[in-house]
């Protein structure tokens, strides 16, 4: 159930503030707990958190067991106290229900309903009148308890402290609607004096406290938008916000509710939906649910924009499923099951604030180097090379530095660039990328080495650590695409579009991001340097037997799989009308979109005005950005705007009918590139169209697709 005893720190400050690109944080656990190992008839059990203190209950033996977790001054998590202890036979975790907030626990293991208060690091149960019994359905605002009655309707009773005796009793009552006598609850929800009760697939009311009469009065319903219903878990309310279990959310209207949508993930692509939606101020709190329930259920964040709608700003990296989670503050709990029966407990510290800093894209093209500033000995400037301007690094005599000003980003980092190596002054000489660079003796960096080796790194407090060593062809005048990302403590490094190697390291938190060369000389060009990790957006392999993800929106042409021409049963996704100008596109829509894909342009009705490509930020038929493989011979990277086509660029490239390569067409900021087989081909500068979806596109040809990759890279 909703915690409302406190808003999130990290909302305050920027909650509405509106941002142009909203970016997904993967956030890294702090804290990994192996409580069941390999136990197939074991079940997570409920959580909470509040502050520094967790509760944690236990599935043993079909009993429970309720422990405190308190978090030490190093920032580990530790059981401290067993608070209750229930040996008989129960019916399933799910049915328990536990709740925290202002120093207040309420669990109810079975029918009995038991509240703690804390003590100092201890909490102490306290009395309640009567012999307090709940069904399924708990909420708790400030330090209020509501919980579902035993019985046939959907009833639900409040429990306060007397501020004369001391004791918790019953002090209001909701009568709900009349149901089944099966002691089923009532799912509900609590924010202040005003309470949310689910009675049936259409109907959610709304009751308010009624000055000091016991009853509490319905004052409004929810119902759903037409074809629609709502699911069995509880509403969450904030304020004049309520959500349902899949994500649908209603604003308060005067004295009703107006349905305002859906949230989207913005992996939406690969089938993804929320579900277990949670409420907290301005922040949103839902599992995914992948529609091919291949992947694992994780927590994902939303946060409210001044539009009134939701972006989705991160996911948290349970690595096991989340069954059961809770967020206090910047604190966060999560208990799930992996895929061999093991019961996890992970701990997560929040990124304050939440939603990420804006990424930094440039390709040097406008010559404007005021976003750099480079460390003594350097020799940086701005170049011409046979693709256009580059930033050189022109000296021999020892290292050279060249970081972007305003990226000292904390938790997460990545940048990525074309390098090219053009000269170098001795034996095992390098160039390369850094992230968290603070100074000269303090960085992680990652070296392309004339000793045709790729070497991770750590700098701290001036020595050097080797993380990981990998062997790669060192060339001159060769053009490499690198990429390094940090994460929490987890580094990787890709090379050329495929992932090298990786390495864990704790000793760097935040810095900045930085070109760099030892005694070589090198031109750099389409740096990209992201405040969070690349998040997938979409991964469609057509060549599966299984459908993957959502279905593409198609417009003209026709869209079918089809069968390859390699002598294999490999199945493509094809479109075989040649005279017709189509589009298949998909996703949530947003700004940042790298797009890949393996081609084979099979024909052109006419090479002189044929295409096949790939489309990003796609708003309609109308407006979008396209990379054509053009019939005459030529790649353009082209806008078009209210039906007006611009080319923007356009370069020699003639392809193979049949032949599939990898093609990428890069689209961040205002710098849209295009790669053939990972190398570097044409770039542009147009920042007109800002957002929208990604996919496929033809115009009087045919072609294949063997796949679609999207990432916010």
């Amino acid at each position: 159930m909703s915690l409302k005893g406190s808003l999130c720190a990290l909302m305050l400050g920027a909650s509405l503030v509106a941002h142009a690109e909203s970016r997904v944080r993967t956030v890294p656990y702090t804290q990994n707990v192996l409580l069941e190992e390999l136990d197939f008839d074991a079940a997570p059990g409920k959580v909470a958190i509040d502050g520094d203190f967790s509760i944690v209950i236990s599935n043993i033996g079909g009993g429970r067991v309720a422990h405190l977790w308190q978090r030490g001054v190093t920032g580990q998590w530790t059981s401290t106290q067993t608070l209750l202890v229930v040996q008989t036979s129960l019916p399933p975790p799910s049915n328990d229900d536990l709740v925290m907030a202002n120093g207040v626990a309420a669990l109810r293991i079975g029918n009995l309903l038991h509240i703690f208060e804390r003590s100092g690091n201890s909490y102490v149960e306290s009395d309640v009148a009567g012999t307090p019994e709940g069904a399924p359905g708990m909420a708790i605002s400030g330090r209020g308890i509501l919980v579902a009655r035993r019985g046939c309707n959907y009833d639900a009773d409040l429990f306060e402290k007397s501020l004369g005796s001391g004791v918790w009793r019953v002090n209001g009552r909701i009568r709900g609607a009349v149901g089944e006598c099966n002691d089923h609850g009532a799912a509900l929800d609590l924010d202040g004096a005003v309470a949310l009760v689910r009675n049936s697939p259409t109907d959610i009311r709304e009751y308010r406290r009624n000055g000091t009469a016991l009853d509490w009065v319905q004052v409004s319903t929810i119902t759903p938008p037409a074809g629609a219903g709502f699911t069995l878990g509880a509403p969450t309310l904030s304020g004049n916000t309520a959500f349902v279990n899949d994500g649908r959310f209603f604003d308060r209207d005067g004295a009703g509710w107006i349905y305002r949508g859906r949230v989207k993930p913005l992996d939406s692509a690969n089938g993804t939906q929320p579900s277990g939606a949670d409420i907290r101020g301005t922040l949103l709190i839902t599992r995914s649910q992948d529609a091919r329930q291949h992947a694992e259920s994780r927590p994902y964040l939303y946060q409210r924009n001044s539009g009134g709608n939701f972006d989705h700003v991160a996911v948290l990296g349970t690595g096991d499923g989340a069954s059961y989670m809770d967020v206090s503050g910047t604190r966060f709990v999560v208990q799930g099951q992996g895929d061999f029966g093991d019961i996890t407990l992970r701990f997560f510290d929040l990124p304050q604030p939440l939603v990420a800093p804006l990424a930094i894209a440039t390709d040097f093209d406008t010559g404007d180097l005021s976003a750099w500033q480079q460390e003594p000995g350097s020799s940086f400037s701005l170049g011409n090379s046979l693709k256009g301007p580059v930033y050189r690094q022109t000296s021999l005599a020892d290292k050279a530095t060249a970081f972007l000003v305003n990226s000292d980003w904390s938790w997460s980092q990545s940048i990525e660039a074309d390098i090219t190596p053009t000269a170098v002054n001795g034996s095992d000489r390098w160039v390369g990328l850094a992230v968290r660079y603070v100074d000269a003796n303090n960085h992680y960096y990652v070296t392309l080495r004339s000793s045709n080796r790729l070497q991770l790194k750590r700098m701290v407090a001036g020595e050097f650590l080797t993380l990981a060593d990998v062997e790669l062809p060192f060339v001159i005048n060769r053009t490499y695409h690198v990429k390094l990302v940090v994460n929490g403590p987890q580094l990787d490094v890709y090379a050329n579009g495929r992932w090298i190697v990786n390495a864990t390291d704790n000793s760097l938190t935040h810095g900045r991001a930085a070109l760099m060369t030892f005694r070589a000389q090198a031109n750099f060009d389409n740096v990209y340097a992201g405040s969070t990790r690349p998040f997938t957006v979409a991964l469609q392999d057509f060549g599966t037997l299984e459908p993957q993800g959502l279905p593409f929106t198609t417009l003209g042409g026709t869209w079918t799989p089809v069968e390859q021409t390699n002598g294999t049963s490999d199945i493509a996704f094809g479109q075989t009308d040649v005279a017709a100008d189509a589009r298949a596109f998909i996703g949530t829509r947003t700004g940042d979109q790298a797009i890949e894909s393996m081609i084979a342009v099979d024909s052109y009705q006419t090479t002189s005005a044929g295409w096949v490509g790939l489309v990003g930020r796609w708003v309609d038929t109308h407006t979008y950005y396209y990379m054509a493989i053009r019939g005459v011979g030529r790649l353009d990277i082209r806008k078009k705007v209210n039906g007006t086509i611009t080319v923007l660029k356009t370069v020699p490239y003639t392809v193979t009918p049949g032949e599939y390569h990898r093609y990428r067409f890069v689209v961040v900021k205002d710098q849209l590139h295009a790669y053939v087989d990972d190398l570097f081909v044409a770039g542009a500068v147009d920042g007109e169209i800002t957002k929208g979806q990604y996919g496929l596109g033809t115009f009087r040809a045919t072609a294949r697709y063997q796949n679609l990759f999207v990432e916010q890279p």
